[in-house]
């Protein structure tokens, strides 16, 4: 942060933009005022996925915000540009957001979508220093933006369109290659929803891929985990998986339209694929879905109990909070179903519960919370 002033202070920037999410929306607004104070004549920019969805209260509330950028910026981030270097002359360009004398002033239209191909490889090394790989141990590496599916706890519809674009897996291939011979990486995360959503397409990327000899770690849905997945993965460099299991209950799973035709035997199976393929699984599931009880939720610890007793090193399992994140259907209907806010932590489920639901407290989510890490290290304490 030092190092960051001390540029702002020598360089003094025509413009800093913040690209911001839900998590660190606080931090942002914070920054971007001493941004101001600062150098008042420096242009602040937020864009991101929290952005796109709370720009008319940020922009109503924090004066420090010239401009937001809304959805994809690369279409628009040039005209948005130009307009606000003109004293916002004109009209707003689509995807842009601003306040002109107490009043909120909103592009109209939306811009067309990015055609991925036509991006070219970005000069990373001019954001972050990617030679410090401390700080940055796997490169991120997207190849493709949107998600075919419709979650109700998650933005990525609502922000994305539900589109599920690809891109041309040779310019992917290049980026890799770009990685390892600029910065030095040999490792990389993916960073789309999820490389499996379409399968042909995987099976195209772990041949790619392949050739370079690299290692990776990507998202995955559980039900396109099958042997013929887990062998290409495997055999290409994938290391490990995070797949979000959110819950066991079958009703649970249709409320938040992410129902799988799979019984908790059969996912464990599935587990047992990955481990036995010599990768590492991590299990994500989601404290205070709607219809999720204290009981449907020890339903959940047994089976982490389960499965970690038999792999206790090589298979992870994290409980999350539920969290109202904006653009969800979740976050869209809290009040229809019941939640209450227990919290105001700004990191939003972070360091503990902001949400109740009528079936379960803030205190029931700890418990399950607490309870999973305790067992976690008790097995683990057992292995050694």
């Amino acid at each position: 942060m030092r190092d960051f002033f001390a540029r702002l202070e020598q360089i003094r920037y025509d413009a800093v933009g913040f690209s911001v999410n839900t998590v660190n929306a606080h931090e942002a607004v914070m920054l971007a005022g001493a941004v101001k104070l600062s150098s008042p004549d420096t242009k602040i920019i937020f864009g991101g996925p929290h952005v796109t969805f709370e720009y008319a209260r940020l922009l109503a509330d924090h004066p420090q915000i010239d401009l937001a950028v809304l959805g994809e910026a690369e279409n628009s981030i040039a005209p948005a540009l130009d307009y606000l270097f003109s004293d916002f002359t004109g009209d707003a360009p689509p995807g842009t957001a601003h306040m002109a004398r107490s009043l909120l002033v909103k592009g109209e239209g939306v811009p067309p979508p990015v055609d991925l191909d036509s991006l070219g490889l970005l000069d990373l090394s001019r954001v972050v220093n990617l030679r410090h790989h401390r700080d940055y141990p796997a490169y991120p590496l997207m190849t493709s933006r949107g998600c075919p599916f419709n979650c109700a706890y998650c933005a990525s519809p609502a922000f994305w369109g539900r589109t599920y674009r690809r891109r041309d897996l040779e310019s992917v291939m290049r980026e890799v290659r770009q990685a390892k011979e600029r910065y030095g990486y040999q490792v990389f995360k993916l960073e789309d929803d999820t490389i499996t959503a379409d399968r042909k397409r995987l099976m195209e990327f772990c041949r790619a891929i392949k050739h370079e000899g690299v290692r990776w770690v990507a998202l995955s849905r559980v039900e396109a985990i099958d042997q013929e997945t887990v062998t290409a993965m495997r055999a290409s460099g994938c290391y490990a998986v995070f797949t979000g299991i959110e819950s066991l209950d079958v009703k649970v799973l249709e409320t938040i339209h992410k129902s799988r035709n799979l019984s908790a035997q059969e996912l464990e199976e599935r587990v047992d694929l990955c481990v036995k393929a010599g990768m590492r699984v991590d299990l994500s599931f989601i404290l205070g879905l709607p219809g999720e009880t204290t009981a449907t939720a020890a339903g959940m610890l047994e089976f982490c109990r389960r499965i970690k007793s038999r792999y206790s090193n090589t298979v992870s399992t994290t409980f999350n909070f539920i969290t109202m994140f904006p653009g969800t259907e979740l976050s869209r209907r809290a009040s229809e179903l019941g939640y209450s806010r227990v919290s105001i932590d700004r990191t939003e489920s972070l360091i503990g519960p902001t949400w109740a639901s009528p079936t379960m407290s803030a205190g029931d989510m700890w418990r399950v919370f607490t309870t999973n890490l305790l067992n976690y290290s008790e097995l683990k304490y057992a292995t050694k």
